[in-house]
């Protein structure tokens, strides 16, 4: 998240919330106030899900939206950002996460307020909630601008500044910028505003880019997150004021409301909200269009005649075929005879001791290089095996990229900078001072020109998010509005 939008996030829950302590100790007090007119004010229905009755079913039940940055499955495991924040928050309270999916936003409303859920969040504005005076909402936990998105060499674009516009702005039905609009259009009468029903963000840039429509407008992350998709689009400049984004509660959740409140600025506080935030938007603002288009156009002319290699190399070490792939564009662009300065071959760019060690009897010979290449950063991810999950990988992968020993000697680094040494945040900073004469002098293994792993496994990872955007599973629920997915531990 951008410095100064996480410093206004976090003045104003600390306006909020001096300390937990404090703010107990003002709802107590508001309580006893309160009780003489306890009689005035009704009951909450026992259909509420007050934070009490999370605690007696042991479960809290999250109320979202599919979509690439809220929540959905890939290979039947639940992801997102506005999951992995729920499941923090149920880790917080010690419950299980309840998954529940809307179809829109309204119904989303619709069902917090039914009792369905306790909490609704899929990057909800504050602004919500003069539509929504029976919806209470959280603290803000960090801020939304919403752009335009186009087609590259769109005409009109160029006229976006001026006051003719003459192309037709398409959005879903109600979008959370819809008061950015409505203060556009004053100043920009000729404007025009198609909405479509039935329609996601993600549909209509999709639309966007194949031509279907000419302009859509979204919050900044995801046009970003979708030029990797389709890097044919062009995003433009904020429309009106940034919005705060929050979490909703019924009214009656007060007590709940205020745990979400206490729980948004500890995890500020402790970096949890960073973590959870890099690793679903982190380098998302930097896109080399050239590069993501030659990428495209490879994954159809060139990697197909080695897809079923990949995936069966991948399987055999326990690795997705996609990641798999992903790094054998980085390394090659699917170029069988690729060589480097370095005397790396093939589509792997496997040296030849690696080669001979793995057997390879042909180093330029695509099956044996993709099993010895797969093979090779299997024995790396195992050797690396007090890093856990996503840090294990991350740390493999660099150091098939620049060696194991300089691998060992940044993970060195990390612990006298008092870093976690199995964190690859902690890595990417010592990596890279392996090439400075005052740590690589005292490495084991020396001179490093440690940014460049660094680079190539953030490389990767845009390539192997944009395979895995080709099958993510965007359920949408049946009728039945109670669908819903537990995750538990």
């Amino acid at each position: 998240m951008d410095p100064s939008v996480r410093q206004r996030v976090r003045k104003l829950t600390a306006r909020y919330l001096p300390s937990d302590r404090d703010a107990l100790a003002i709802v107590l007090l508001l309580g006893l106030l309160l009780f003489p007119l306890s009689g005035l004010m009704p009951d909450p229905s026992p259909d509420i899900q007050t934070l009490d009755r999370i605690f007696e079913t042991g479960e809290l039940p999250f109320i979202t939206l599919n979509s690439p940055t809220t929540y959905y499955l890939y290979r039947e495991a639940p992801l997102g950002f506005e999951y992995q924040l729920a499941k923090a928050f149920a880790d917080y309270l010690g419950v299980r996460l309840s998954i529940i999916v809307a179809r829109t936003p309204e119904e989303m409303f619709a069902m917090l307020k039914a009792g369905h859920g306790a909490v609704a969040g899929a990057s909800l504005p504050i602004r919500k909630r003069k539509e929504h005076t029976d919806i209470a909402y959280s603290d803000p936990y960090m801020t939304a601008t919403y752009h335009p998105i186009t087609r590259r060499g769109n005409v009109a674009w160029k006229r976006l500044d001026t006051s003719e516009f003459p192309a037709t702005v398409v959005i879903p039905e109600n979008a959370p910028f819809d008061h950015q609009l409505r203060e556009l259009m004053k100043t920009r009468p000729s404007l025009k505003i198609a909405v479509r029903k039935d329609c996601t963000v993600e549909s209509l840039i999709q639309k966007v880019s194949s031509g279907e429509i000419d302009i859509t407008i979204a919050s900044l992350n995801v046009a970003h997150i979708n030029r990797r998709y389709y890097p044919n689009l062009m995003v433009g400049d904020p429309i009106g004021e940034a919005d705060f984004i929050s979490w909703a509660v019924h009214p009656y959740a007060r007590m709940l409301r205020f745990r979400i409140n206490s729980f948004i600025r500890r995890i500020n506080e402790n970096k949890v909200f960073d973590d959870i935030y890099k690793h679903y938007f982190s380098d998302i603002h930097s896109v080399d269009y050239v590069d993501l288009i030659k990428y495209h156009q490879r994954l159809n002319s060139r990697f197909p005649q080695y897809a079923a290699t990949v995936r069966e190399a991948a399987e055999q070490a326990g690795f997705d075929w996609r990641l798999s792939a992903a790094q054998m564009y980085q390394e090659s662009h699917f170029n069988p005879n690729a060589r480097s300065h370095a005397g790396a071959y093939g589509l792997m760019q496997l040296t030849r001791n690696t080669a001979r060690i793995y057997g390879v009897t042909n180093i330029l010979s695509p099956e044996e290089n993709i099993r010895a290449g797969v093979r090779h950063l299997k024995k790396l991810y195992d050797f690396f095996n007090n890093a856990k999950g996503e840090n294990r990988l991350y740390i493999a992968l660099a150091a098939y990229n620049v060696g194991q020993g300089h691998m060992l000697d940044a993970r060195n680094l990390a612990r006298e900078k008092g870093l976690d040494p199995n964190k690859w945040e902690s890595i990417k900073i010592t990596l890279p001072l392996l090439a400075r004469p005052e740590y690589y002098q005292h490495a084991i293994y020396g001179y490093c020109r440690g940014i460049e792993p660094v680079n190539y496994v953030k490389q990767i990872l845009i390539y192997y998010d944009i395979l895995k955007h080709q099958v993510i599973t965007i359920d949408q629920p049946p009728p039945d509005p109670l669908f819903s997915l537990e995750q538990t531990d």
